[in-house]
């Protein structure tokens, strides 16, 4: 089992305070571990939701033919510039 170590402080309202305290009763679940598993839930879909692209299969389609196709004049060009990542 993971120890856990880090702390997370939060500042509620009463009113607050009790809705997570209702909601975690009626989970079945202790205050602290229904706010930990919110957090995360909420947490993975905003990681999710920034990390993820999804395309139309019109737009797949469109995407897919750019990357197969040759390279133009320009794109060459750029490529066979040093990327400012590497200055």
């Amino acid at each position: 089992m993971t120890v856990k170590t880090a702390r997370l402080d939060l500042r509620l309202t009463d009113a607050q305070k009790t809705r997570v305290e209702r909601a975690a009763a009626l989970r079945g679940s202790t205050t602290a571990g229904f706010a930990v598993a919110s957090l995360l839930d909420a947490a993975a879909a905003v990681i999710a939701d920034e990390s993820e692209i999804a395309l139309s299969e019109e737009i797949w389609v469109e995407f897919t033919a750019a990357l197969d196709a040759p390279d133009s004049e320009s794109w060459k060009a750029l490529r066979a510039t040093e990327p400012v990542w590497g200055q």
